[in-house]
Order: C-alpha cells, then sequence, then structure tokens
C-alpha cells in the first residue's frame, strides 16, 4: 500500500458507479483492501454514496442513476464487458495483492506479468465488471525524486511552459473568437504562476494546482469549439454540394438550349425549300430564346437563394457563438455556486438531494 507524504496525494478521485452500493463497499474493502472515508446514507437508511482510500488515493463510490452525470455513463455489462477508463493503483506486492483477490472473487483479467519498469502488476474485473490495475509501479517515485527538492522557480517556469504550448495549441486549432477567449484565460493562469514563482514551497504547489485546473478548462472548451466548427464544416460542405447541383442544372438548361438552337437551325434549313415563311422560323426561334432567358434567370435565382442561405448561416454561427458565452458566463456562475455549497455540506454537488444531508 502507497505511504506517499500527504502533501504528494492525488487530486484526481475516480468516480465509480455501482447497482448496489451497500455491496461494493463491502466488495472492494475484502478483495481489494480499500478502506471507507466517509459513508453517506439516503432517507432509507440505506448507503448511498461513499468515500473509500487506498493509501493516500481515493475513490468516490455512487449509484447507477438517471441524474446529469449519469446521463453521459454505462455500465460494463452495457456495452460488452468494456471499459473507457481503468483506475490504476499502487501497491507494494502486486502477486499477494493478485492472489488475495482472486480468493475474495475478484476475475483476473490479466495475471501477474513483469513490467518493462522493473516492476510487476496485474488486472482484474470487480462484482459489477468494472476494471481494475494493480502494480508497482509508483508514478509519484519519479516526481518526488526530480520536484520535491527543485526551487520553486524552476517549477513554476515548467509550468509556465506547459500553458504556453496548450495555449499555442489551442490558437491553432480553435476559431478567431475562441482563440481569444483561450489566451485571455492562459494569459491569466501564467500570471498566477508568476507571481507565485518567488513564494514558499507551499504557495508554488497551490499555484501549481490551479495551472493544472486551468489547463483542463482549456481543453474542454477547445474541444467544444472543435465540435462546433465540425457542425459548421459540414453546414458548408452541404452548401457547397448544392451549389454544385445548382450548376448542374444550370449546365443542363445551356446544354438544351443549345440543342434547340441546333434543331431549329437544321428545320430552317429543311423547310426553306418547302416554301416556310421567315415568320414561322423566327417565331420558333424566339421561343427558343425565351426558353433560355427563363433558364437564366431560374439558375440566378438558385444563386440568390444558395447566397442568402449562406448569410443566414454565418448569422446563425454569430448567434451561436453568443449564446455559448452566455452559457458559460451561467455555467461558471452556477459552478461557483454549486461550489460553494459542495464546501460547505462536504460531499459533492451530483449527490446533492438524494442523501439525508
Amino acid at each position: 500500500m502507497s505511504t506517499h507524504d500527504d502533501r504528494l496525494r492525488s487530486t484526481v478521485v475516480p468516480t465509480v458507479r455501482y447497482r448496489d452500493v451497500p455491496a461494493a463497499i463491502a466488495w472492494l474493502s475484502d478483495a481489494f483492501g480499500f478502506i471507507p472515508h466517509r459513508l453517506l446514507n439516503d432517507e432509507e437508511g440505506v448507503v448511498r454514496y461513499a468515500e473509500l482510500t487506498f493509501g493516500t488515493g481515493m475513490i468516490m463510490v455512487g449509484p447507477v442513476d438517471e441524474d446529469n452525470l449519469g446521463r453521459f455513463m454505462v455500465q460494463p455489462e452495457e456495452v460488452g464487458g468494456v471499459e473507457t477508463q481503468i483506475s490504476y493503483v499502487h501497491v507494494e506486492d502486486a502477486k499477494a495483492h493478485c492472489e488475495h483477490a482472486a480468493a475474495a472473487g475478484a476475475t483476473i483479467v490479466l495475471d501477474i506479468t513483469d513490467e518493462a519498469n522493473g516492476g510487476s502488476g496485474y488486472t482484474a474485473r470487480d462484482l459489477e465488471g468494472h476494471i481494475w490495475n494493480f502494480g508497482t509501479y509508483d508514478p509519484w517515485a519519479r516526481f518526488k525524486a526530480k520536484d520535491v527538492h527543485a526551487p520553486p522557480q524552476r517549477r513554476s517556469k515548467r509550468a509556465l511552459a506547459a500553458l504556453v504550448a496548450l495555449a499555442a495549441i489551442a490558437g491553432a486549432f480553435a476559431f478567431e473568437p475562441t482563440r481569444e477567449a483561450l489566451g485571455d484565460a492562459a494569459e491569466s493562469v501564467l500570471v498566477r504562476i508568476a507571481s507565485a514563482s518567488d513564494t514558499s514551497a507551499d504557495n508554488d504547489r497551490t499555484a501549481f494546482s490551479d495551472s493544472t485546473a486551468a489547463v483542463q478548462a482549456l481543453r474542454v472548451e477547445l474541444a467544444r469549439e472543435q465540435t462546433a466548427k465540425s457542425k459548421s464544416e459540414q453546414a458548408l460542405a452541404q452548401m457547397r454540394e448544392q451549389l454544385v447541383l445548382e450548376t448542374r442544372l444550370r449546365e443542363a438548361a445551356e446544354q438544351a438550349s443549345l440543342q434547340s438552337r441546333n434543331q431549329l437551325t437544321a428545320l430552317l434549313s429543311k423547310h426553306e425549300s418547302t416554301g416556310r415563311t421567315a415568320s414561322d422560323i423566327r417565331n420558333e426561334l424566339e421561343r427558343t430564346q425565351a426558353a433560355k432567358v427563363a433558364a437564366e434567370q431560374a439558375a440566378r435565382e438558385a444563386r440568390e437563394k444558395l447566397t442568402h442561405a449562406q448569410e443566414a448561416e454565418r448569422e446563425r454561427q454569430a448567434r451561436l457563438l453568443a449564446q455559448r458565452e452566455r452559457r458559460a458566463r451561467n455555467r461558471a456562475a452556477r459552478t461557483a455556486a454549486h461550489d460553494k455549497e459542495a464546501a460547505a455540506a462536504g460531499y459533492p454537488s451530483w449527490v446533492c438531494g438524494r442523501i439525508t444531508c
């Protein structure tokens, strides 16, 4: 079991959902060695939410619900027993831990293997199909060896370089308005890190944590803008296809007009010897010319419709951008309010209303 200094404990806390929360807590404690840290009951006294620790790490255990977060999650049995994310847990003796987990009912998916880093590990499936990876490799060991004794100013410079790189990537791929927003956010974070570079080690860790949160926010915003950009590109592709169709229709009309003129010319030559009057030929040519004018008018109207559609799409994009900005401001306000409530209550906001506070 990991015994890192409390100041180096991970701030990333995975959330795992189970259909039977009490049974999951008991099973995780017995098979994998997790220790209950906090339990919250619902109105009927049944455990609905738990925080379990393993060394200096922690996981949050919640129920499978149709709440806001639950709409974006599925259980392993709903997707063929696969996972989109797997939690890694550092243990001192992977072989002993594997034997204990197997004896407690865990399904060993990948047995004990020697890793390239010199350690060993294994992968198991819990009682409801979630995948867990246990190993002796300790990612924090390298961090402690390289960074714990580094001057605060050097750590701040590394964080500064990382944020500059991320801001550059965001500027290369996002829309123009988004580049400005991401640049402002990155600049704000960089100023905070620079101001913290000459403070004590504790203040430097706080600045590094803030910068990490800002980086995550930038990545989320960049993903949203990439999605919006993709939708806009699809709409423009449809417009281009419509323009190609209209062009083909215009070309077909011109070809038909040309064929009509050729036919009339041939007809005129054929009937000259029969005494057909020039007036009849002129009338036929005028009708052909009128058909050509009508075809050209239809082509012009098609181009005008396409121009209006493009203008409407640009206006729609502008409205979407304004709406996203308003939603971002509202989301920030709601997040601040929720964080304040969660800090006061002492548990995550997504379980509020489902437990006895």
